[in-house]
């Protein structure tokens, strides 16, 4: 909070004296200077890099060590560097972790050099500032500093934050885009103060304005001070107040005086402006933050595993040392020459050092690499592409969470609709204009089998938009001639519906834009609601020609030319998520001071004054909402004079505060925009997406909950529900929508002890046959605001009444929220992810800027790039183009890197374990000596030899391929439910890899005795490379889908095993141990045996066991592989028999459609009963008997039909998807070649 006291000066006036603002001089560089070096203002220099030369070391360093893993190994090789503890060479551990680090440091230092690149490239810009003699002289962007005063010229990009004083333009108005700020593309009116704008050039309303030359004279002469706030991210709000030296006045900076680094300027000649911030203190710079920090749950889970293996090589070391102390009791005397022989306690660090490999050293880096792989396949991926717009990965670090993702939090407009807003119908004086049904109506009307046609159109006249528009426009599908002929005929209606259209063409921020060629005009609006609205007033017959404040409409009626109108904009009360509504006082032609007001039904409705229309204007809002249509109600109210001038004194009063001035200015509004008169109300239609529905039916057979979060009205969300099939004909409905807290409270307690709700609750169930509607307003007292003061009484009682909501909502298929703000939203998702018993994965997905907090706050925010800007996107984890594309993402993507990553961490522990068990064995061997059976440059290379095998599989690897996880939702359920990555799968890994060390470590050792007259390394090398070949048979074994990389990058890391051996004898400046070992070892047939005999006996085992389970207990995945390899096998058989001359047999297969594809969709298309989305049986496809290929078909089929009815694919109910869209019949081409 900023302090502030009130002071009464010497001539009367009161000053509000702010602590918490800062000042600057124009054209007094003294002043300036001093300021500049008190630290007050910093340059213009602007640094996103991370790292400066001085900092990169110590940064990345301490980045890398924090993690466990880094530091534990950093620990053991201080150890061996600083002791004489270690078994093995001394850098056997520091040499790979120098390697990671270095590794971690290149890719750091790589990404940060593109940084400061960039930086360089935007810090070496060139601007034009006017000098203090009045010439306009070029520097650097980053030389500027606070104080200049920048010539800017149209489709300039400004470098820093500037108040403009003055322009080319009337009124010293100017354009600016902001798409580089907030991704909006539509222009904004920005301004000059009109007393500052005098000083410099701008001389009256009508007068012409000085020339280039006289206003940057004027603005080298301008002396005066500025008053403002301090730096902060507040895009859309400004404070601060200019005094002129020669006048004295203070004149009021708002947000419209503004323009800020980053925005263009256009439709303006140039823009003399003062710099205001610059660097690192613009608000382009405060709002450059990283997004939130998130972890993935799968590296939780591998922390866990982590912690388990600290604890397995602790109880390791401590049954090693104590078997060593009870061996040198017993041996003592009998070897009293060996240096070791003394129980001193090192003995426990010895084994440390040697079992330190119990956690692979590897793990980050493979897992960086994989992540970094699948985000490509993600970003590349053409069926996630919609007219040009790929696919995003911002980050890499969640791939897997998108495996397991429980929860889906949607917003509505622009994410489940298309944000093209289309003006269909409307409400003037009790009447309604407009026909047709829309797309949602017919929805609601087949699941209540009506017909659309009787009740949602009027009867007479026909529609014909020829006839209703006067000014066609194709965006435009307002078809009822009714209003038009109105008007031109003064029908009785005529007055309320110019009220109308006067409304719609002058209560409003868009700004018309004039094409210089063809002289049409183009609306350029801050939403796509208030474009629709401007258009419509066009189409019939009120076209806004120019922007505020001086408005010129042209009014034309039916056969009649048109005629101009002006309105001036003297104020604007602008709209915001709480207020829901806008307003401007406008001065009609007629001298006529009107307050025009539109906004949401419920905020509007209860301002106005009651008359005939209300209530049926209520039943028409609701049948409105009932088609899916977006409503507004449009009200009016004129003022007099005396009442304007009392309120303006306050509006000015407010605009000109530099604390709290957006609720002041909320408050002021609030006062006038009372006792209204109804005016009529709007209905916008905003189409559904392609390929929604189908894309929420198959999340939700996935598993997912998915729930929409919308500000619409309770009847147009839950008919949107409807339309896009989250809600079911039928489904029972549980309102929480009480405004008043006792009903609340009773409300939610009669849904928590519903018997169905604590039934389900008990049984961890979900009813496919409820959902909840929950209101805003509701909302207010589960989730009050922050500034809200409550007993600890009332915190506990809300945060009761948000757990048995949470339980409620828990047990239903969906959640609809209705009339929410931003906030309430983060709040939604912040209660399901913090406060659900099981901790499920959240995913929040929108497409603007009121979905940044509900996308940060989930665990994985998805960004659709919409209408909207791209705050969304930025704010997001993942960006898409379409809903649709969430369904490929899930199911495809999500679902294959959780399998994946979940074997590359798991293969990491086991490869390693069965290394360290081997040397936990040969320990027996040696009186527990603590020695390694294996060279000490071999044992560090473990890591290296088998990182690509499993990386190849992190990349590539897949159980079904992307048409059958898509066609097959409920497979995905297996990562919402931990199956491939949870203490039970590790323990199972580390119980495989512990037999498969023993295998790898006796056999060796006694079929191998020629070695004992040799170095032991002949034998632990000859061990090692048993071992080394079981470890990539488990790799063959655990590959699923074999790729042309999966094949090179097995057989390199086999002959990149056999290449070190021949080449590292020789270089002895290493070590000397392994000279002569490898000629000896590989001339030896037993070595060979060793080297073939061991994977095969490992891994027989687990072949074993994979088939049996397989057979009897056979997983979704594969019952769809054997599915898809009996086809294969089908296919080859009877492409067999036909060239065998078997045509007539084969003939056989397909006498129903005359050719051999035929015969092969009936086996694919065949209903297998046990599957999720098996078809009607009076649609399967029959099969017809031969003598040749009928009993390979026949047993195919039956093993598949066994399988599928002895483990149904899901529980959920069969049924059956719309049909699937593509954006493209190319992109199927496109799709990954690598099926299983």
């Amino acid at each position: 909070m900023t302090d502030s006291v009130m002071s009464v000066h010497p001539n009367g006036e009161t000053k509000l004296e702010v602590a918490d603002t800062r000042s600057i001089f124009l054209n007094d560089e003294a002043k300036n200077r001093e300021l500049r070096l008190k630290g007050h203002y910093t340059t213009n220099w602007v640094a996103t890099s991370k790292y400066t030369l001085v900092s990169f070391v110590p940064k990345t360093l301490f980045e890398f060590f924090r993690v466990i893993a880094n530091g534990y190994f950093l620990f053991i090789s201080v150890i061996q560097l600083a002791t004489s503890w270690s078994p093995t060479n001394p850098y056997t551990t520091a040499g790979p972790l120098l390697i990671v680090l270095l590794v971690s440091m290149f890719k750091q230092g790589h990404e940060d050099k593109k940084r400061h690149d960039a930086d360089a490239i935007q810090n070496s810009r060139l601007c034009t500032v006017v000098s203090t003699g009045g010439n306009l002289v070029s520097k650097k962007w980053q030389d500027v500093l606070v104080g200049d005063i920048l010539f800017v010229k149209d489709k300039d990009e400004l470098p820093a934050d500037i108040l403009i004083l003055a322009t080319s333009e009337e009124e010293g108005r100017c354009f600016v885009e902001t798409c580089n700020l907030d991704g909006e593309t539509n222009l904004k009116r920005r301004t000059a103060l009109e007393p500052i704008a005098k000083l410099v050039g701008f001389r009256s309303l009508n007068d012409a304005v000085l020339n280039e030359e006289a206003h940057k004279a004027s603005c080298a002469a301008f002396q005066g001070s500025i008053e403002y706030e301090q730096p902060n991210n507040r895009l859309y709000n400004f404070t601060g107040r200019i005094q002129a030296a020669s006048t004295g006045d203070a004149v009021p900076i708002g947000p419209n005086n503004i323009i800020l680094r980053g925005c263009s300027i256009r439709s303006c000649a140039y823009v003399f402006g003062v710099v205001l911030f610059a660097g690192k203190e613009t608000k382009l710079m405060q709002n450059a933050r990283a997004t939130p920090s998130k972890q993935s749950n799968v590296y939780r889970m591998v922390n866990r595993c982590i912690v388990l293996i600290f604890l397995t090589q602790f109880l390791l070391c401590i049954i090693s040392t104590l078997s060593f102390n009870t061996w040198v009791s017993d041996y003592k005397q009998r070897v009293w020459y060996l240096p070791f022989i003394e129980a001193d306690g090192t003995a426990f660090f010895t084994f440390l050092i040697l079992y330190n490999n119990l956690v692979p050293i590897s793990l980050y880096v493979s897992l960086d690499m994989v992540k970094v792989a699948q985000a490509k396949n993600i970003s590349s991926d053409p069926d996630m592409c919609h007219e040009g717009f790929h696919a995003i990965a911002r980050t890499s670090d969640l791939n897997e969470d998108l495996g397991q993702i429980e929860y889906i939090f949607s917003d509505k407009t622009g994410t489940l609709t298309q944000n093209i807003m289309e003006f269909r119908k409307c409400s003037v004086g009790g009447i309604v204009y407009g026909y047709g049904s829309t797309e949602i109506a017919a929805a609601v009307a087949l699941l209540a089998k009506k017909d659309t046609s009787s009740s949602l159109k009027p009867k007479e006249p026909e529609g014909d938009i020829e006839a209703a528009q006067i000014f066609r426009d194709k965006t435009i599908n307002f078809d009822d001639p009714r209003l038009v002929h109105e008007l031109a005929t003064q029908g009785p209606n005529a007055d309320k519906i110019r009220d109308f259209l006067t409304l719609l063409s002058v209560c409003h921020t868009v700004i018309p834009e004039a094409n210089a060629t063809t002289g049409a005009v183009n609306y350029r609006a801050s939403s796509p609601d208030e474009e629709a609205l401007v258009k419509a007033a066009r189409c019939l017959g009120f076209n806004l020609k120019t922007p505020a404040p001086l408005l010129e409409v042209d009014v034309t009626r039916k056969g009649q030319a048109a005629e101009t109108q002006a309105y001036t904009i003297l104020n604007v009360n602008e709209f915001n998520s709480t207020r829901k509504r806008m307003s401007v006082v406008a001065q009609f032609p007629d001298d006529r001071l009107v307050l025009l007001c539109k906004g949401a039904d419920n905020v509007i409705l209860p301002r106005c004054k009651k008359d005939a229309f209300s209530a049926n204007l209520d039943e028409q809002l609701r049948d409105f909402a009932t088609e899916g249509l977006r409503t507004l109600v449009l009200a009016q109210r004129e003022l007099s004079a005396a009442e304007y001038d009392a309120w303006n004194v306050k509006y000015q009063e407010a605009a000109t505060s530099l604390v709290n001035r957006d609720q002041m200015l909320d408050d002021v509004a609030e006062q006038l925009e009372v006792d209204m008169d109804i005016v009529g109300a709007t209905a916008i239609e905003d189409k559904l997406q392609v390929g929604v529905p189908r894309t929420i039916f198959n999340l939700a057979q996935a598993g997912i909950k998915i729930w929409v979060l919308t500000g619409d009205k309770e009847e147009t969300a839950v008919n949107i529900g409807h339309a896009c099939r989250l809600l079911d004909d039928g489904m029972k409905l549980l309102y929480v929508n009480r405004e008043n807290i006792d009903d609340l409270v009773a409300q939610i307690d009669y849904l928590f002890q519903m018997p169905a709700i604590q039934d389900l609750y008990k049984k961890k169930a979900v009813s496919n046959e409820m959902a909840v509607v929950c209101d805003g307003k509701s909302l207010v007292h589960l989730f009050p605001a922050k500034a809200t003061t409550q007993s600890d009484a009332e915190k506990a009682a809300a945060k009761e009444l948000r757990r048995k909501l949470l339980v409620v909502a828990s047990v239903c298929k969906a959640l609809i929220a209705c009339r929410v703000s931003p906030a309430q939203k983060a709040d939604i998702v912040n209660l399901v992810r913090f406060n659900s018993v099981n901790k499920p994965i959240t995913l929040a997905i929108g497409d603007g800027a009121n979905d940044v907090n509900m996308i940060q706050s989930a665990h994985v925010g998805i960004g659709i790039c919409g209408q909207e800007g791209v705050q969304a996107v930025n704010a997001s984890d993942y960006a898409i183009a379409q809903f649709r594309f969430l369904e490929r993402l899930l199911l495809v993507h999500g679902r294959s890197n959780y399998k994946r990553i979940a074997k590359v961490i798991l293969y990491s522990f086991y490869k390693n374990m069965s290394l360290v068990i081997v040397l936990f064995l040969f320990n027996f061997f040696n009186g527990q000596s603590g020695s390694s059976l294996f060279e000490s440059f071999v044992l560090a290379g473990w890591n290296f030899f088998l990182a690509l095998p499993i990386i190849s599989i992190g990349v590539f690897d897949q159980d079904v391929n992307p048409e059958q996880a898509l066609a097959f939702p409920p497979l995905y359920t297996t990562g919402q439910r931990n199956e491939d990555l949870n203490v039970k799968c590790f323990l199972l890994w580390i119980a495989n890899a512990v037999y498969h060390a023993f295998v790898s470590f006796w056999i060796p050792l006694y079929i191998v005795p020629a070695y004992a007259t040799h170095s032991f390394y002949l034998q632990g090398t000859t061990i090692y490379s048993g071992l080394l070949m079981t470890m990539n048979a488990k790799v063959i074994l655990e590959t699923l889908c074999w790729t042309r990389f999966s094949y090179a990058v097995l057989a390199f890391s086999i002959l990149l095993y056999f290449f070190f051996l021949l080449v590292y004898p020789y270089l002895t400046f290493l070590g000397t141990d392994m000279v002569g070992v490898t000629p000896i070892m590989l001339g030896a047939d037993l070595y060979w045996a060793v080297f073939f005999l061991v994977p095969v006996a490992g891994i027989l085992v687990d072949v074993s066991l994979t088939s049996i389970y397989r057979m009897y207990w056979p997983t979704e995945a594969n019952i769809l592989r054997e599915r898809s390899a009996l086809k294969k096998v089908d296919q080859r058989l009877m492409d067999c028999s036909s060239r065998k001359g078997l045509a007539g047999a084969s003939q056989s297969f397909v006498d129903n459609e005359g050719d051999e594809k035929a015969g092969v969709r009936n086996l694919e298309m065949r209903s297998y009963k046990g599957f999720a989305f098996s078809a009607p049986d009076d649609k399967q496809a029959t099969t017809h008997q031969t003598s040749t290929g009928a009993s390979v078909r026949e047993i195919a089929t039956l093993r598949v039909d066994q399988l599928s009815t002895g483990r149904r694919l899901s529980d959920t109910q069969s049924m059956h998807g719309p049909p699937r869209h593509s954006d493209s019949s190319k992109a199927n081409e496109a799709r990954s070649s690598a099926k299983p």
